[in-house]
């Protein structure tokens, strides 16, 4: 039987959050630089607050899972709810209208409190499989790092990868990032050697690095994620300057990118070392004010790059009045995003991206190499509409609290780091459902091969105690 948690620590916690939340609060209200209507700022306002109730939950409860809920409801906030503060809400050339937005803001208002309802109060199965998978990961820990770096050199820039190998390759370059993860719980726990921790940061800096010279940031900062809810699991506690300073150096990364891949794509000689430090002069120039942006423009920048509520808006606009209903249509291909293409050499090649951009005319009719990003969110209104968004937010639901179940606790350290990758990539919001939900199997049963065959199968304890301090705060620094 589980033992309620103490009265104190659920009040301490109930405290923590209201304090932070209302401090954030007062701050995106008392800096809203433009026109806006009270009821904006309210419905912004209560996205906020109920985006904040997963992670209140999560630690009042304290919960020894991945904190992936807490994470989602985080990241659809800084997506459709802070850019309800921004002063300029547009997309392309449109500028939704106050009666527009405030809509938009109501309807995914409605869709996360709709999304918490079904997780938190209703599972379609009562009895699932659980994922056990307990390793040897402190045994092992050197063949682990060795593997990590042999893999990590897929990511090398330059190197052409076949289309029918392509998915293959893809798991292969994130698999140091969840054999990192592992040597991360062995170092949380104080049982990693000071050689591998040396050689596993340089191995972690050097992933980041790669990974900024393709001029993404998307993926270093999901590669943190991983390493947050790793810790977070193990640990209960939630690292607030860690986050601080990862996101004072992800703004500027985000501000400055654009200006960055213009360079690169003009000046097409430049080495790998040439790229970094490229980007790190415009990154440092934020701060500088070498490059004429300083940190307040970079912000705003960045604050545009997370702003899935102006696109949300846009194809509320048009839908179904210019543009119809795609009825559906985007999800004919789900089932074959299970098969690999290793397999199925002829399996239809994904062309949403393409498709979404033209649709709306975000591209030109002659672009043919552009991708444009389907939110599932707005996906949900392209095919339905309004009770599109309704409905499917509740099913997303069930199927988080399903995935939610299968990878409950205790899970061994190998279940945590199959845990972790699932949720990883299930916070891309911005993508559309059948390329995130389609990778997750494939992915999953390739991930615990390999960590079987490499830490072997732990028959003692199962690693699911928590190094839990004396502290009752679950924000740490």
């Amino acid at each position: 039987m589980i033992e309620e948690p103490p009265a104190r620590q659920r009040r301490q916690v109930t405290l923590w959050t209201i304090l932070v939340v209302a401090s954030l609060t007062i701050g995106l209200l008392t800096t809203i630089n433009g026109p806006g209507t009270p009821l904006r700022y309210l419905l912004g306002t209560l996205l906020l607050w109920v985006s904040a109730y997963p992670a209140w939950r999560y630690f009042a409860d304290r919960e020894r899972r991945i904190p992936f809920l807490p994470a989602m409801s985080a990241i659809y906030f800084f997506s459709y709810g802070m850019p309800a503060f921004h002063a300029n809400l547009r997309v392309r050339g449109f500028r939704p209208s106050g009666e527009l937005v405030e809509m938009t803001l109501l309807l995914a208002l409605a869709g996360l409190v709709l999304l918490l309802i079904a997780f938190y109060r209703f599972q379609l199965v009562k009895s699932l499989p659980r994922l056990r998978l307990g390793l040897e990961l402190r045994n092992h820990a050197w063949r682990i790092l060795v593997v990590a770096y042999l893999c990590a050199l897929v990511r090398v820039p330059g190197l052409r990868i076949p289309l029918a190998v392509a998915e293959l390759t893809n798991f292969i370059s994130f698999l140091p990032v969840v054999l990192l993860c592992g040597l991360f719980l062995l170092f949380l726990r104080g049982e990693l050697g000071r050689p591998l921790v040396l050689l596993g940061g340089l191995l972690l800096l050097a992933m980041l690095l790669l990974d900024f010279v393709t001029g993404s940031v998307s993926n270093p900062a999901f590669t943190l994620s991983n390493l947050l809810f790793v810790y977070v699991a193990e640990r209960g506690k939630l690292p607030i300057a860690v986050l601080a300073i990862a996101a004072v150096l992800l703004i500027p990364a985000l501000g400055t990118k654009q200006e960055y891949r213009k360079e690169i794509t003009r000046q097409t000689e430049l080495s790998t070392l040439d790229k970094m430090g490229l980007f790190g002069d415009l990154i440092g120039g934020v701060f500088t004010g070498a490059n004429n942006k300083g940190f307040s423009e970079a912000n705003e920048v960045a604050e545009n790059r997370v702003d899935h509520l102006s696109s949300f808006a846009y194809v509320i606009a048009c839908t179904p009045s210019v543009v119809p209903y795609w009825e559906g249509a985007t999800y004919e291909d789900f089932f074959w995003s299970f098969v690999p293409r290793i397999l199925v050499p002829s399996k239809p090649k994904k062309t949403l991206g393409q498709d979404y951009g033209h649709r709306y005319m975000f591209l030109d009719k002659r672009d043919y190499q552009t991708s444009i990003n389907l939110e599932q969110t707005v996906e949900m209104f392209a095919n339905f509409g309004v009770w599109g968004v309704l409905v499917g937010m509740f099913v997303m639901g069930l199927l988080y609290r399903m995935l939610y179940e299968i990878l409950a606790s205790p899970l061994g350290d190998g279940g945590t780091l199959v845990a972790a990758s699932i949720f990883r990539v299930l916070l891309n919001i911005e993508s559309d459902f059948s390329l995130v939900f389609g990778s997750i199997v494939q992915q999953s049963i390739l991930l615990m091969v390999v960590l079987y065959l490499l830490a072997g199968a732990h028959t003692g304890r199962a690693n699911t105690t928590i190094n839990d301090s004396s502290g009752l705060s679950p924000l740490s620094s």
